[in-house]
């Protein structure tokens, strides 16, 4: 007599109801088997994972949402950040452009000052186009790992964000080893220390901090990789202090706040770095934790 054919363990298919709606069913299935290994019966379980599967579609649509929500912020802020990079150049020009100018009205140009001016100029033209550079690398992350000195990364990070916070007179401050390297999605942990550098900008020009300071530490351990990014602005209620990796929630008004950042930097530390970040007040301030798992200190 011959056995019945096995059933694969687990499958789904779409079953009509009585009214004619679709149901969305898993099924388990477990063979029965004879002590000869063949298969004589089999016990079939099924569930009706409709609702659920709607509701992880629904999940995902709002996550896709929230992201485009969120680039489109990131976007805005590194046109302010460019902005701030290049408001001094620019300006530098505009001086250099306007002495030439005015030597010529006067008639009293000379080759060693058009020299001078010329050369200044193509200075600051360079530095706009390295500036571009830094953010078009920026907007390009590779999808893969890589190796990196995470000094390096800092230089980046005050590259990118040094101007703007020099503007708004708060000072960073980086502890980390120059010879620190590591292994790791290096465009996503700067895209991270952006938005919670920016973050603790924010406060502490809200609240016109005095002698304002942001501090990054980096401390390596044997397989991971903490970083601390404190300022010494006027901290967070303790009441909403667990709220506000939640999407949406903001306590900089609706004006000023999409409520995103938080939420897509743990994101971003939780799925692509697969660490985590955790905050925690200080005696003035507050402090944000980065641990990722890494690879290959020296």
């Amino acid at each position: 007599m011959q056995g019945i054919e096995p059933l694969p363990e687990y499958f789904e298919n779409e079953v009509l109801d009585l009214t004619g709606k679709t149901h969305l069913i898993s099924w388990h299935n477990t063979m029965l088997y004879h002590s000869n290994s063949q298969a004589y019966g089999v016990i079939c379980a099924g569930e009706d994972i409709t609702e659920r599967e709607s509701l992880r579609s629904e999940l995902i649509k709002n996550q896709e949402m929230m992201l485009t929500q969120a680039r489109s912020a990131a976007m805005g802020e590194m046109l302010s950040l460019i902005a701030h990079q290049w408001r001094q150049p620019l300006g530098t020009i505009s001086m250099s452009a306007s002495a030439l100018l005015a030597d010529v009205a006067l008639n009293q140009i000379e080759d060693e000052e058009v020299e001078r001016q010329c050369q200044m100029i193509l200075e600051q033209s360079q530095y706009l186009s390295r500036t571009i550079e830094d953010f078009r690398h920026f907007f390009k992350p590779k999808h893969k790992p890589e190796t990196i000195r995470i000094a390096t990364l800092l230089d980046e990070l005050r590259q990118i964000i040094g101007k703007s916070l020099e503007y708004s007179s708060i000072a960073l401050n980086v502890q980390c080893d120059d010879t620190l390297e590591t292994t790791l999605h290096a465009r996503a942990l700067l895209q991270v220390l952006i938005n919670l550098v920016r973050n603790a900008q924010d406060a502490l020009n809200d609240h016109h901090t005095k002698d304002a300071a942001i501090t990054i530490n980096v401390l390596a351990g044997q397989d991971r990789l903490m970083i601390s990014i404190c300022d010494n602005g006027p901290g967070i209620d303790p009441i909403i202090i667990d709220r506000i990796f939640e999407p949406y929630f903001t306590t900089k008004g609706e004006q000023s706040g999409t409520g995103l950042g938080l939420y897509i930097s743990q994101m971003i530390v939780q799925k692509q770095l697969h660490g985590t970040i955790e905050v925690h007040s200080q005696a003035r301030g507050i402090c944000f934790t980065l641990t990722i798992p890494c690879k290959e200190y020296s």
